[in-house]
């Protein structure tokens, strides 16, 4: 990663973190991280799954709005680039899609 792309990639990953804290108060959030990882991702944020085995309507929302924010907290503090925005959102759409 370049260091030009640090502070967006903390950005994204600072919104994933912050939505599940508040969507999703029962996970554990273990690691917060922009480091690349092996699933395509620019960076992630380590803890349990999002997803219950058996979800709710509200589970699904809220792992969905979880994935989302990353992009939007990277968009509204770091608007400058909205390509790399994209591009770092590209992972986080693969798994909404799944949903």
């Amino acid at each position: 990663m370049k260091d030009d792309q640090r502070t967006p990639a903390a950005y994204h990953e600072a919104g994933h973190f912050v939505a599940s804290a508040v969507l999703i108060p029962n996970r554990e959030q273990r690691q917060i991280s922009i480091m690349a990882n092996r699933s395509g991702g620019l960076g992630r944020v380590v803890g349990d799954s999002p997803i219950p085995a058996t979800p709710t309507t509200h589970d699904i929302r809220a792992a969905i709005c979880m994935h989302l924010a990353g992009e939007t907290a990277q968009l509204r503090f770091d608007p400058s680039d909205r390509e790399y925005a994209r591009l770092c959102a590209a992972h986080d759409l693969e798994i909404v899609e799944d949903y």
